[in-house]
């Protein structure tokens, strides 16, 4: 919806705090029924973002059991948040979510490209619940 918002109406895009606001308390509301509250985070620019945990959190709330959690690292290295990011990406698409962020852009903190994945990742889960 974003992407399309800025393709067809250039200036008259969403800002990152409208978008914040509309899909942060969605996001949190998600884990807290999931008990993961542990990866709540303040905005798309927090640095726990780039270990891809609660990207891999709200992909499996969003349908359970599709994360193997034992495919996890820890996040401590850039080469398990580079691992992490591209299971992740790879599971968004697999239930549906159409991204176009790089695992690069996830371990470098893009806010931007976040959003975008978070926001895609609600769509999902929220044309999951409607058919439900």
């Amino acid at each position: 919806y974003i992407l399309l918002c800025c393709l067809t109406r250039p200036h008259s895009t969403p800002t990152h705090s409208t978008v914040k606001a509309r899909h942060i308390p969605c996001i949190f509301s998600k884990l807290k029924a999931a008990r993961k509250e542990k990866s709540m985070f303040a905005s798309f620019k927090d640095v726990s973002l780039r270990n891809s945990r609660s990207m891999l959190d709200l992909i499996d709330c969003i349908q359970p059991g599709s994360i193997g959690y034992d495919m996890v690292f820890s996040g401590d290295s850039d080469k398990d948040k580079l691992e992490n990011a591209r299971y992740g990406l790879t599971m968004a698409r697999k239930i549906g979510a159409t991204v176009f962020a790089l695992p690069e852009d996830i371990v470098e903190g893009n806010h931007k490209m976040m959003l975008l994945v978070f926001a895609r990742l609600m769509n999902v889960g929220a044309a999951s619940d409607n058919a439900e």
